[in-house]
């Protein structure tokens, strides 16, 4: 998966395993926003389930980025992402 959101890879690929340690707890004291999908994560990493997570800069002209932020914003439906890009 690629993302270019620095946080979500961050996350997923290194902070969640000491937030976990940490009750749940980021430096700063504060809960980790969307520690639900979070610890959903860990759960499924923890019996062996992994997601190769990637960095990739944003707004660049990364085909799928672009289309995942046009998707993200509203300036493009799944259908029609499915109509103009996919299997015919």
């Amino acid at each position: 998966v690629y993302s270019d959101s620095a946080y979500v890879v961050n996350t997923f690929n290194d902070w969640m395993f000491n937030w976990q340690k940490n009750d749940w707890t980021k430096g700063d004291g504060k809960k980790p926003e969307n520690l639900d999908l979070i610890s959903m994560y860990f759960s499924y990493h923890a019996s062996g389930y992994r997601i190769d997570l990637r960095k990739v800069k944003g707004h660049n002209g990364t085909f799928g980025n672009e289309i995942a932020d046009k998707l993200a914003t509203g300036k493009i439906t799944p259908q029609e992402v499915l109509s103009k890009y996919g299997r015919k």
